[in-house]
């Protein structure tokens, strides 16, 4: 399509001053017109949108302890006890001692992570949500306060990577008294690459140990 030739005045000069703009097979050329005489002109290339620059957004540090007093606060837990917490409820009423309830309730925990890495957390499919808040620190700092906030026994932790099991969670798990076994999904990757998913078991090693493991 030739639109021809197109004329317009430059913003902030005087009436006389104008870019022609015409086109061509080759792209479009323009020219500037200062008092009816040419003054700059280019052509043999065609518009193109100048590409933004990618802005790191930096996140704002969070306090922990604010965080687990939030978790603490979004999500209430519900004991139910059978017939034998029932009888010791009654004891511990009347001797005003609650030690021995504590000791047969069992909190399980089952949370999908959201793998980390170019493949997963940080892929374009999860663009809906800003880069700065998928980027492994912010979310681990996350995961680890809700641990600290809810405090379950036991914690079945679904698309981790052997990468970041090794790297990044074993260690900061073990701190917060946690033992644990990890299983990938495929086995090579488990030997070799690390970046696919994986799933872990951990349990408080206070109240549990390990006697026997099998990964099918």
């Amino acid at each position: 399509v030739d639109f021809g030739k197109l004329q317009w005045p430059i913003m902030g000069s005087s009436s006389s001053n104008t870019v022609s703009l015409k086109s061509s097979n080759n792209g479009w050329t323009t020219t500037e017109i200062k008092h009816g005489k040419p003054v700059s002109s280019g052509g043999g290339g065609r518009f193109t949108k100048k590409k933004k620059k990618k802005k790191n957004i930096s996140v704002e540090p969070r306090d922990d302890n604010k965080l687990i007093e939030f978790y603490k606060q979004d999500r209430r837990f519900i004991t139910v006890p059978n017939k034998q917490q029932k009888s010791e409820e009654k004891k511990s009423d009347n001797d005003n001692n609650n030690n021995n309830n504590n000791e047969l309730i069992v909190r399980i925990m089952s949370y999908n992570i959201l793998a980390d890495g170019t493949r997963y957390a940080l892929s374009s499919r999860h663009n809906y949500c800003p880069q700065q808040y998928r980027k492994w620190n912010y979310r681990w700092q996350s995961i680890i306060c809700q641990l600290k906030a809810y405090s379950p026994d036991i914690v079945c932790i679904q698309e981790s990577t052997p990468s970041s099991w090794k790297k990044k969670m074993k260690q900061p798990l073990k701190k917060l008294g946690y033992n644990g076994i990890h299983a990938a999904r495929e086995l090579f990757d488990a030997k070799m690459a690390g970046v696919a998913q994986s799933d872990c078991l951990i349990y408080k090693e206070n109240k549990y140990q390990l006697i026997k493991q099998k990964i099918i």
